[in-house]
């Protein structure tokens, strides 16, 4: 059982690094490529895998033109991957889907 809590423990450790260091490399690149970077829009693109325009718009209080040209831009530049559901776009961060599920392989 304790040894079972240790490899849970060392697990989660590796996940909370394997994200930290994920979103400082993701802070770097937003710092130095994008002039809309923002320590809120950062946190907001590692709080869940995915977001849409909607909950950007939402949580940084900004409009909704303004919140789908950060995430377009963030697409088209291959940061975060793009999926269009019927009529709404979803910008999934693949950087952090892979940490949460390090199993999945990347095509």
């Amino acid at each position: 059982m304790i040894s079972a809590v240790e490899e849970t423990s060392y697990d989660t450790l590796r996940l909370v690094t394997n994200i930290k260091t994920n979103m400082m490399t993701m802070k770097n690149v937003l710092r130095i490529d994008y002039k809309f970077y923002s320590q809120e829009l950062l946190n907001h693109l590692f709080k869940q895998p995915y977001t849409k325009v909607e909950f950007l718009q939402k949580d940084l209080n900004i409009s909704l033109v303004k919140a789908s040209t950060y995430l377009n831009k963030l697409a088209d530049d291959k940061i975060f991957f793009k999926y269009k559901l019927v009529k709404t776009n979803y910008y999934i961060n693949t950087v952090l889907m892979e940490a949460l599920n390090p199993n999945v392989n990347r095509n």
